[in-house]
């Protein structure tokens, strides 16, 4: 018997970064990442280029809370300064050093 797995993409940001023709400076102040994990529920992140993101940093996210309301489990903001607070429900902003602390 053959058990289902959930698929997983794997997609290389040099590579589509290349085949957009994406330079250097626009894909440091956009990273976003969406993550859908079992049941539907998603999480998403934004990277940004900032020491103290605000909420509107953040708006992006609260689009997507909005509109995905029920399955919307967590936003977060990844940013270069040292403190984590709350931007809102369900609204986060983390140091990206986190990531790897």
């Amino acid at each position: 018997m053959v058990a289902r797995r959930p698929k997983r993409h794997v997609v290389d940001p040099a590579l589509v970064g290349a085949v957009l023709g994406l330079d250097t400076d626009l894909v440091l102040r956009n990273g976003d990442l969406l993550a859908e994990l079992a049941g539907g529920r998603l999480v998403a992140m934004e990277v940004k280029a900032d020491a103290a993101p605000s909420t509107d940093s953040a708006r992006h996210l609260a689009t997507l809370r909005d509109r995905f309301d029920e399955s919307f489990v967590a936003g977060i903001v990844f940013h270069t300064g040292p403190r984590a607070y709350r931007l809102g429900d369900r609204l986060v902003v983390a140091p990206i050093s986190a990531l790897w602390g």
